[in-house]
């Protein structure tokens, strides 16, 4: 069952996810990855970082990804 605080962020491949994973985990930002083809909404390969938090903790990750050129998908906001 799904948190309401679970928030996905779609991800180019799962050599993006680990990286990302990688640079969160260094900033203090847990996160999980998973494939969910539903949450990448035909975005990559279906691989989604799972985040715990509100959608302004969403917008620091995105933030970090962004400065670490990370592809993931923008438009697809923290679902």
């Amino acid at each position: 069952m799904k948190s309401k605080n679970e928030r996905y962020i779609p991800v180019g491949s799962i050599t993006y996810a680990i990286k990302a994973k990688k640079v969160l985990e260094k900033k203090g930002i847990r996160s999980y990855i998973i494939r969910d083809f539903e949450a990448a909404e035909g975005y990559g390969c279906g691989y989604v970082l799972k985040i715990n938090g509100t959608d302004e903790t969403v917008e620091s990750v995105k933030n970090i990804l962004i400065d670490e050129k990370i592809k993931f998908c923008e438009e697809c906001g923290g679902k």
